[in-house]
């Protein structure tokens, strides 16, 4: 803009203005113009990267929930395992008891 209040405070006609410079104000206005897109552009694409992660970061504690809860189920089984032997521990003293008796009755 520089240019132009020059050329308005000069009162200089602007047909007295080489086209060279016009092409390089025209040239300048759309290279701005470009950067201002590009700015716009980058922020858009942290935008959508925000957002991504965001979406990722959810998932990854869904998933972090359900691989608990697969533990929990896990060791609930590991502990009915372990009660189910004891009470297939508990029946086989019994009945080894059952089996001396037995032999001592027909001894």
């Amino acid at each position: 803009m520089e240019i132009y209040d020059f050329l308005k405070s000069n009162n200089t006609n602007t047909s007295d203005i080489p086209e060279s410079l016009k092409l390089a104000l025209v040239a300048s206005t759309l290279t701005t113009l470009a950067d201002a897109i590009a700015t716009l552009s980058a922020l858009l694409a942290i935008d959508e990267t925000k957002e991504a992660n965001l979406q990722a970061e959810q998932e990854k504690e869904e998933l972090n929930q359900q691989l608990l809860n697969l533990q929990n189920q896990l060791d609930d089984l590991t502990s009915d395992q372990d009660q189910q032997q004891e009470s297939i521990d508990q029946v086989v003293i019994w009945l080894n008891s059952i089996q001396k008796q037995i032999d001592d009755i027909n001894s």
